[in-house]
Formats: structure tokens, C-alpha cells, sequence
């Protein structure tokens, strides 16, 4: 809008006020006398002009409804980009969110399965010491035991990766790494 302002102030008339000041002199009179060189040479004739002027260019309306015209587009173009660039920092913000959300609401359930898969992995090796059971079935239980410290550590990392997206979406980078140190 600034713009489009100063494109319409660069075409108003113009207006000047102006002066002007001159002045003639010499060591001699108008009577023909020579005056002393002592006294220097004084101001026999002067004038003075002072005048306002008004420019306006006639000709140049249609440069200026172009330049308005442009002015406008560009103005209209860069809002668009900026309520583009806003609609894609709320959607991120709110990925972000869902994200965290979901990465804290894992962490949370993770425990549980770790504690059984943990449990059931005793249980499966008590067996199999007291030849109840058989390796394939001890293997399997320490391959869910795996896969449940595993899916910890991934949600660990899920929930990292999502707070540093909240940091990076919020513009609150720095105050993540603070509290890193």
C-alpha cells in the first residue's frame, strides 16, 4: 500500500518556489567618476526575482495508471504469498501438534509392552531352563522383547523429532537448545 502511495505522490504536480538575486558593480560611478579602489567595488544596480512554479506532467496519465496498475499487482501478488506462507505455518503447527501428541501418547503406552514382552521373555527362559519349553519358542520371546526396546527407542525418537518440529514451527529453536545444554 506504501507503494501504490508513492507511486500516486510521484505524479502529483510539482510545485517550486525559486529566488533569484543579482547585483552590478564597479569602481565607477554612473557620472563617469572613479571612485577609490580603497572603498571596493559596491552595488550600483541589483534585482531580485522570486516566483513559485507549478509543473504537471499532461502526457504521462497512462504511464502512471501503469505503474499504479503494476504497483497494485505486485501489492495483491505479495499478500497472496504471505497469507499462503501463514495458512502453511498454521497447517505445520498443527502437524506438529497431532504429531507430538501421538509421539507422547506412545511413549506413554510403550512401558506397558516393554514390561509384558520383559515378563513373558522370564517366563519363556524359566520354561525352557526347567526344559518345559523349546528354543524356537525362548527365541521368540527374546525377538518380541527385541522389538518392544526397539519400538522404545523409536518413540523416543518420534518424540524428539516431533518437539524439535514444534521448536522449528514456533520459531522456538533456541529455547529447545537452552534446555538441551
Amino acid at each position: 500500500m506504501e507503494r501504490e502511495n508513492l507511486v500516486k505522490k510521484l505524479y502529483n504536480p510539482k510545485v517550486s518556489l525559486e529566488a533569484a538575486a543579482w547585483g552590478r558593480g564597479s569602481s565607477v560611478d554612473a557620472a563617469g567618476q572613479y571612485n577609490s579602489l580603497s572603498t571596493g567595488y559596491g552595488f550600483q544596480r541589483s534585482n531580485y526575482l522570486v516566483g513559485i512554479g507549478i509543473s504537471y506532467n499532461l502526457f504521462d496519465l497512462r504511464r502512471k495508471q501503469l505503474k499504479l496498475r503494476t504497483q497494485k499487482a505486485s501489492t495483491d501478488y505479495a499478500e497472496r504469498k504471505l497469507q499462503e506462507q501463514q495458512q502453511l505455518l498454521s497447517v505445520s503447527a498443527n502437524q506438529a501438534d497431532v504429531e507430538m501428541q501421538t509421539a507422547l501418547d506412545r511413549l506413554k503406552e510403550i512401558p506397558n509392552q516393554l514390561r509384558a514382552a520383559n515378563a513373558g521373555y522370564r517366563q519363556k527362559l524359566s520354561l525352557y531352563k526347567n526344559g518345559l519349553t523349546d528354543i524356537i519358542e525362548l527365541d521368540a520371546a527374546l525377538n518380541i522383547l527385541y522389538r518392544a526396546e526397539t519400538d522404545y527407542m523409536q518413540a523416543k525418537y518420534d518424540y524428539s523429532s516431533a518437539l524439535f518440529q514444534k521448536a522449528i514451527t514456533e520459531n522456538q529453536v533456541n529455547s529447545v537448545l537452552n534446555l538441551l545444554k
